[in-house]
């Protein structure tokens, strides 16, 4: 990949370098903790991000098209090594689309957020919140950790992400990104 952005110029390997650098941790964090195997993620993201290059002059928002191409790239990547198509499923619904996979460093929340009274239900809410946002758990491994169902790991992680974005556009932040 490093090749292919030497060799073409101009603004096109200008916008992909941009893209790449602000987005490469990111994608393979969600990538590995998605799959769970440092190599597999090292080559999922080789070929997203190869795809990104082929259309970056198509594409107006590189982390969206990233986090919008990754499970086909993954499900791809599964069904050459053999994978039955129920486990690839499994895998790719397993991991929530967080907080994490929208700003631009993981794990960005301010900690005045996170110690806020009133943002969880209780400690256990709060517990499930940093293990899914902060720490990059699957639902299925926090619900496993806190000894809950996935059902009550997903909902209360959904209630609890509602109440923190109401929170942040009470104090001005509209989007992720105004806080960096």
């Amino acid at each position: 990949m490093v090749r292919l952005m030497k060799k073409s110029s101009g603004s096109v390997n200008e916008r992909f370098t941009r893209a790449f650098d602000e987005n490469y941790s990111v994608m393979f964090n969600a990538v590995r903790a998605k799959v769970g195997s440092f190599d597999d993620a090292e080559e999922i993201c080789q070929e997203l991000f190869l795809r990104l290059y082929q259309r970056i002059g198509e594409v107006a928002n590189p982390r969206a098209w990233l986090f919008g191409a990754l499970r086909l790239v993954v499900l791809e990547h599964y069904r050459k090594k053999g994978h039955a198509e129920d486990d690839i499923d499994r895998m790719c619904e397993q991991t929530p689309r967080s907080f994490c996979e929208r700003s631009p460093e993981t794990g960005m929340l301010p900690q005045e957020a996170l110690e806020s009274d009133g943002l969880f239900s209780d400690e256990r809410e709060r517990s499930l919140f940093e293990l899914v946002a902060i720490d990059g758990y699957s639902y299925a491994d926090a619900a496993r950790t806190l000894r809950i169902s996935y059902r009550q790991a997903r909902y209360g992680f959904e209630c609890a992400a509602k109440r923190i974005v109401s929170w942040l556009k009470g104090r001005g932040i509209s989007n992720l990104e105004e806080m960096l």
